[in-house]
């Protein structure tokens, strides 16, 4: 199953409002979907899950989920989103692990994400699961001010940070979410559209795998749609990965990100892409996590 290509255009929408228009939108149910399929694929020990769905043009500016389940007998690491528009159609509010409502009440169950859109658009979610069970490290956190960021720790012996994501308010969107490149936890930024101070759930997937930490950064033109893509070398797997970026000014936010997962030495990766809103050139990063392969 291909992905649909991109729509790379530029347009003059001011960053703020458009994400306090997308924001000022409660999440909607299953109003415009007219077709989902998917695909399972394992490399390495892990199974790489893809969801496409096919929504039509909604009737305003929405705010919509996708999940992508993992299969019974396996645990979530990592997972993503992508979508078939351009600079502008998208900005991504959440992506995060998912619980989908068992007994355990753990979010280990795939991966969920949250769309701010306005045109009709092919949308893919990723989840990567894994039998062996990773730990998710949780907390909540109060957005209290316009840009927010904070950490979560994966500080238990032998630990590394795989993803992570948060949920919550359709007032706030995710700008950073990365695995840190100096310290064994996740990073986290949101950029909070309303006048209120709402509470987010966060977390962070930690897990004993030997992994290597790839990035890739680029600039971003104002008006502009770019990606960045991290690969992972050799026979290593992508397990999870993010974007960081340095500047948290409310004018970058993200259009996708997601897993590349099966591929060849040198396919396999990370990529991200974000617009930028504001008046001035900025860089970001794409980081992705990539782990040797599991022992059967």
């Amino acid at each position: 199953m291909r992905d649909c290509p991109r729509q790379m255009r530029g347009g003059r929408i001011h960053g703020v409002g458009r994400v306090a228009a997308f924001a000022s939108v409660a999440l909607v149910s299953a109003l415009c979907a007219s077709s989902a399929l998917g695909a399972i694929n394992s490399s390495g020990g892990f199974t790489y899950v893809t969801k496409h769905r096919q929504v039509s043009e909604p009737p305003t500016q929405i705010s919509r989920a996708f999940e992508a389940p993992c299969p019974r007998g396996t645990h979530v690491y990592g997972g993503g989103t992508y979508n078939d528009q351009g600079f502008g159609d998208v900005v991504v509010g959440h992506s995060a692990p998912l619980d989908g409502g068992d007994k355990d009440r753990r979010p280990d169950d795939g991966w969920k994400a949250v769309l701010n859109y306005l045109d009709a658009m092919d949308v893919y979610t990723y989840a990567i699961c894994a039998a062996p069970e990773p730990r998710y490290e949780r907390t909540e956190v109060e957005a209290d001010g316009a840009v927010i960021s904070w950490s979560l720790p994966c500080d238990k012996p032998g630990e590394w940070p795989i993803s992570g994501g948060t949920t919550g308010s359709s007032q706030v969107v995710e700008i950073d979410s990365y695995p840190s490149p100096v310290a064994r936890q996740w990073e986290f930024a949101v950029y909070n559209a309303s006048l209120t101070s709402p509470t987010l759930k966060a977390t962070a997937v930690c897990a004993k795998l030997d992994v290597t930490l790839a990035q890739h950064s680029v600039d971003v033109d104002p008006d502009e749609q770019e990606s960045a893509f991290a690969t992972c070398d050799g026979k290593r797997r992508i397990v999870g990965g993010g974007q960081f970026v340095p500047n948290d000014n409310g004018h970058i936010f993200g259009a996708a990100s997601r897993p590349i997962g099966t591929g060849t030495p040198g396919t396999r990766g990370w990529e991200s892409w974000v617009d930028n809103y504001g008046d001035f050139m900025q860089g970001f990063t794409a980081y992705g996590v990539c782990a040797k392969p599991l022992k059967h």
